[in-house]
């Protein structure tokens, strides 16, 4: 039996367990964290990552939980209508916890070896990958027939393909926080447009709503109370969605600054060695497709899994979701740089009047070629 180690117990690292599980591969899930958890709140998966989860045998238990998130369309602050809503296929979403998510892998993962307080130190590509790792407070080596990094943005397993790839910072930072569901809530996901300032409103499971505000601010900055601070930031919106940032949150607000990877990565393997998720292709968070890349990740190397030859398995993987996750990326650049990024309000109102004017026709179109996504034959 073929053995596997997967860095990072995330979202994308348990789906590339279950992938890898399904294909008949002895699997090891290595996470730093003491115990499996999930950090955010809200999350869209649109039909690609139904797709992928479909592939993985987890499509029907996540649409059992999660709730229809169709597009709202995009407002301005004030609540005028930018981008009406769709009425096609590739506008349902179905919008879930990240916890809930997680739960649901973590449980399909029960035939993989978890190993928490596990830190990797260094990672050996080669015909057997080698793992250096600190686990319990002790130094100790893994060995295996494929590594695969899904340890996120500061990957660590990224370095055994290059190590001199910067994270950049976008020059924002996003406040995200989880409330009970209101009788204003929109119906399905809703964005609204600032200057220099975004907030999105999404019903999920439990009957809650996510909700984040992602507005410009220095790397690094924090606040005394973060709550408080999105509240501020979303300060010039309309009522209902001041409304459901300063309601009561059912846990502490969160907090990060938005970073991505350049495109500058050539490969995302190495000799026994697959990236996948942002430890590959971070992107900022305008397209709401991370969880969803990482998923599709996981599917197409689960169904590439089946293959005898671990050298062609990954040419096949890297040939099919570098390109693609590369595009997403600069796209999701593309937008946050005419959307989040404009802060004066003369040009955002520049903006605004550009996007009114935007057929809905055009945007489906859009939104169509991103969701449009099957998994590799098997």
């Amino acid at each position: 039996m073929r053995e596997a180690i997967v860095v990072g117990a995330g979202i994308g690292g348990l789906a590339a367990a279950k992938g890898l599980l399904d294909a008949g591969w002895r699997v090891t899930v290595l996470e730093e964290a003491s115990a499996l958890r999930e950090v955010g709140a809200g999350v869209a998966l649109g039909r690609n990552a139904l797709a992928a989860l479909d592939a993985l045998d987890l499509g029907d238990a996540v649409r059992a939980v999660g709730v229809d998130a169709l597009l709202q369309g995009v407002r301005t602050a004030q609540g005028t209508r930018l981008l009406r809503a769709t009425e096609f296929d590739s506008s349902s979403f179905v919008g879930i916890h990240r916890t809930t998510l997680h739960r649901i892998l973590a449980d399909a993962v029960g035939d993989a070896e978890v190993v928490t307080d596990a830190t990797v130190v260094r990672v050996h590509p080669g015909a057997r990958p080698r793992v250096e790792l600190v686990e319990a407070g002790e130094q100790r080596e893994r060995v295996a027939d494929l590594v695969v990094g899904a340890d996120g943005i500061d990957s660590v397993v990224r370095a055994a393909i290059r190590d001199d790839l910067p994270v950049d910072p976008s020059g924002s930072t996003c406040w995200r926080g989880v409330v009970a569901r209101r009788d204003d809530t929109p119906p399905g996901a809703t964005q609204w447009y600032g200057a220099g300032t975004e907030v999105g409103i999404m019903p999920i499971d439990g009957d809650r709503v996510f909700w984040y505000v992602a507005a410009r601010a220095r790397v690094g900055t924090a606040a005394p109370d973060e709550h408080s601070a999105a509240i501020a930031a979303a300060r010039g919106f309309e009522e209902v969605v001041r409304a459901h940032v300063s309601a009561e949150p059912e846990a502490p607000v969160l907090r990060h600054d938005l970073r991505l990877l350049p495109t500058g990565l050539r490969t995302f393997v190495a000799p026994g060695v697959a990236l996948l998720g942002d430890a590959a292709h971070a992107m900022l968070p305008t397209l709401g497709q991370g969880a969803a890349m990482a998923l599709e990740d996981a599917a197409t190397l689960g169904v590439l899994a089946a293959r005898d030859d671990v050298d062609e398995l990954l040419g096949a993987y890297d040939a099919l979701r570098r390109p693609r996750t590369q595009s997403l990326q600069r796209l999701a650049y593309e937008v946050y740089r005419s959307c989040l990024a404009v802060r004066q309000p003369v040009l955002a109102a520049l903006r605004n009047g550009i996007l009114h004017l935007v057929p809905t026709l055009a945007a489906e179109i859009a939104t169509d070629w991103m969701l449009r996504w099957s998994p590799p034959r098997r």
